[in-house]
């Protein structure tokens, strides 16, 4: 299966410019992205068995 992959570059209006790539890496991974400035990259991965089917929203001070 080939992976189908979305990239999109960010002009920071001072001449860097990031790159996010996403659909390529961390198959497992419920979510991930690959961030690239330069010659430097970043994995950031996103992992949750979080389930709660009687609440609509996620609030950031809740005890898991």
């Amino acid at each position: 299966m080939i992976p189908k992959v979305f990239s999109q570059e960010i002009d920071l209006g001072d001449g860097r410019t990031i790159t996010l790539e996403t659909g390529k890496l961390a198959k497992q991974a419920h979510g991930s992205v690959v961030v690239q400035m330069g010659k430097a990259m970043l994995l950031c991965t996103v992992v949750s068995n979080y389930k709660q089917s009687d609440v609509d929203f996620f609030t950031i001070n809740r005890r898991l």
